[in-house]
């Protein structure tokens, strides 16, 4: 007679995997110490000799498997263990590439480094063997605080070579992070060639007046490091001369350029900021946004336009009845935006409708015709209007916008006072290394 199966208990499976990987974990840790029996190869990194089981960094890397076990085997025999050597790399980073391959948590070394430096070794070393869980996992590590610091390692390491998913994953996380990234204690160590980045990035949405300060601290902690012998400031005034022609200065407050900025300036290119904010005169600077898009043409009143863009919250575009030709805005974000919804501040004296139009260009080209993205229609008195729609992407917008007067209207034209879109996603070229 068959005996019955016995149902299996979950909670005792369930003990016994806890138990199976607890062991596996202890035998994975026993294969890091030096006199393991197990390790059959010797691996010198960085000055060191780092002990390592061959059949598990081959199983992990495909360019260790041809090192240690392909046709053209590298290194010498030793008392029956290979020795290989490693010209590029730091001990740490192989520690922590060999404890991935081991199946063990692969970064606590890079966890306890304040700098974050090491993260680019270790991903350096993830690259180079081919090991993308560990060079994905070194990516998920960085964050406002150490971003630079890990860039400015990853620049020194491959020079302008960084690879191109890294380094746009680094700039994606300065492009959402603006303000905690620059305010990090790290800012102070880049070299010049990555606040020079920085500073010229049109999509870095901090207050241009916060970026001035704070590369004034980064020149003179650059000049300390140095221990020049000559004038303090004017080694400041110097370091920050390769940054001049990529701050926004015309966007900056008349008294705040005098106070903080003139002094660190040469006088020529001070009264030409002056000139331009006391008289209207063309500057050579950028006046763009960082972190808005800039009307480009207004059917009318561009300057009360622009001010709805800027965020100004005194603006008041005033608009003429139009019924038959609508009056327009244009706006250029600089770098194709993906957006998805727009909300629109709105002072309507009359109870006639108000009807808008959003539409995009799908090229630079200006010869591309505009494409509709979103219609809709207002009634209200007085209203902040939010409007939502299927997100789409485009460097340059227009918003059209149609009133009509009618026979029985009373009271005036509508005046929009505040325009903002909603942003989904940015794309943008990283910046250049260069002047």
């Amino acid at each position: 007679q068959k005996s019955k199966q016995q149902p299996i208990n979950p909670r005792l499976m369930a003990a016994l995997g806890l138990a199976l990987r607890r062991k596996q974990h202890e035998w994975a840790e026993s294969l890091l110490a030096p006199d393991c029996a197990f390790c059959d190869v010797s691996v010198e990194v960085g000055g060191r000799r780092i002990a390592a089981v061959s059949a598990l960094l081959a199983a992990a890397s495909a360019p260790f498997a041809r090192m240690l076990f392909g046709s053209f085997r590298e290194g010498a025999e030793t008392a029956g263990k290979r020795e290989v050597r490693l010209c590029q790399g730091t001990a740490a980073a192989f520690e922590c590439l060999l404890r991935c391959c081991y199946g063990l948590e692969p970064l606590p070394l890079v966890q306890s480094d304040p700098v974050g430096a090491l993260l680019a070794e270790v991903f350096q070393l993830a690259d180079m063997y081919d090991v993308a869980p560990l060079a994905d996992e070194c990516l998920t590590h960085v964050v406002a605080d150490n971003v630079l610091a890990v860039y400015a390692r990853m620049l020194e390491l491959y020079g302008a070579r960084v690879p191109a998913d890294a380094e746009q994953r680094i700039w994606a996380l300065i492009a959402s992070e603006p303000v905690a990234v620059i305010e990090s204690a790290a800012l102070l160590d880049c070299p010049v060639e990555i606040v020079r980045m920085l500073v010229g990035c049109p999509v870095l949405a901090v207050n241009e007046e916060q970026l001035w300060l704070r590369c004034v601290q980064w020149a003179q902690a650059r000049v300390d490091s140095e221990a020049r012998d000559r004038n303090h400031n004017d080694a400041v005034t110097e370091k920050l001369s390769e940054l001049l022609p990529h701050f926004r200065f015309p966007l900056m407050g008349v008294e705040f350029f005098a106070d903080h900025v003139a002094p660190h300036i040469p006088p020529e290119k001070t009264v030409e900021v002056l000139t331009f904010h006391l008289l209207g005169r063309p500057t050579s600077f950028p006046r763009e946004w960082r972190d808005r898009p800039t009307v480009v043409a207004a059917s009318v009143d561009l300057p009360n336009a622009s001010k709805l863009a800027c965020g100004d919250q005194n603006a008041q575009w005033a608009l003429p009845w139009c019924d038959s030709a609508p009056q327009s805005v244009v706006l250029d974000f600089q770098v194709p935006t993906t957006v998805d919804g727009v909300t629109l501040g709105v002072v309507h004296k009359a109870w006639n409708l108000v009807r808008l139009e959003l539409q995009r260009r799908a090229t630079d080209e200006p010869d591309t015709e505009w494409e509709p993205v979103h219609k809709w229609e207002m009634d209200t008195v007085l209203v902040e209007h939010a409007t939502t729609f299927a997100a789409a992407k485009s460097r340059w917008w227009r918003l059209l916008v149609w009133s009509n007067a009618g026979q029985d209207s009373w009271g005036s034209p509508p005046s929009l006072t505040g325009l903002r879109f909603n942003v989904v996603d940015k794309e943008f070229t990283l910046p250049s290394l260069g002047n």
